[in-house]
C-alpha cells in the first residue's frame, strides 16, 4: 500500500516522538517504509524517523506490506497528523 501525506505537527519531529511512533509501528507485522524526497527509512526505525527530517508541512509517501499493511499505514498517517 501506498500512501502520500503532508505531515501536521508541531515544529519538527523529536527524539522522544519518534520512539513512541517507533513503537507503535513495530506492533505490526507489516513492512513499513517511510520515504521523503530521495530518502526511504524504515518506519519502524527510530534513528531512520528522525534521520528523514520530519516537519510540519512536509510530504511523505508512506509504503507499507504485509498482512497488516492498511492498518498500519493507518495509524502512522494518523500519528504524523494527517
Amino acid at each position: 500500500m501506498e500512501r502520500t501525506i503532508t505531515v501536521s505537527m508541531d515544529g519538527e519531529l523529536l527524539t522522544r516522538e519518534a520512539a513512541k511512533i517507533a513503537e507503535r509501528m513495530m506492533r505490526y507485522r507489516a513492512r513499513v517504509l517511510l520515504s521523503r524526497e530521495n530518502i526511504t527509512v524504515n518506519g519502524k526505525s527510530l534513528m531512520g524517523l528522525v534521520s528523514v527530517g520530519l516537519r510540519d508541512g512536509v510530504q511523505v509517501t508512506i509504503l507499507t506490506e504485509g498482512e497488516d499493511a492498511e492498518q498500519a499505514a493507518r495509524e502512522l498517517a494518523r500519528l504524523l497528523g494527517a
